[in-house]
């Protein structure tokens, strides 16, 4: 995966749509040859695979996320490990509660500073670093999911939330 594309020249979600369904079926229609990401795609001599992204979109259901959280009392996470582009975690950052990570290396990837933000570890195999999972200043909230990772979470003493 190479590239993200803001494709702003849609619009608002909604008619954004519905633009971009008419301007797809108006290509496929001429046999693709002018739409603008075919054009795009060609400018751009994309020599593997690629995903294309409207951040707009991504943007505005984040925050809508965000706004619904806040009228139920919930706070929306992004699993880190769906998608580990900065410019869509730097989204995230900014609309939701927090992340879900399930390693060190997936926390890694998120802002040096995540005050007032939770993180979800979820991990079949705990590690003892859970400490190192706090060194951004996030609050954390640890997963169990058997029994016997509970019997190892209470066996360590370590005081925080868990689930």
């Amino acid at each position: 995966m190479k590239t993200l594309l803001q494709l702003e020249q849609f619009g608002k979600p909604g008619a954004g749509k519905e633009k971009f369904v008419t301007a797809l079926q108006d290509a496929r229609n001429r046999n693709m040859a002018s739409h603008p990401i075919c054009d795009w795609i060609r400018s751009e001599r994309l020599d593997s695979p690629a995903l294309i992204f409207d951040m707009t979109a991504i943007g505005n259901r984040m925050r809508w996320l965000s706004e619904a959280g806040r009228d139920f009392r919930i706070s929306p996470l992004f699993a880190v490990k769906s998608c580990t582009d900065p410019r869509v975690l730097d989204l995230a950052h900014r609309y939701l509660s927090g992340f879900d990570v399930s390693n060190l290396e997936e926390y890694s990837l998120l802002p040096s500073q995540l005050q007032g933000r939770l993180v979800s570890l979820t991990s079949p195999a705990l590690t003892d670093a859970r400490n190192e999972f706090r060194s951004k200043g996030n609050e954390l909230l640890v997963t169990v999911d058997s029994q016997h990772q509970l019997d190892q979470y209470l066996s360590q003493h370590y005081p925080g939330d868990y689930v």
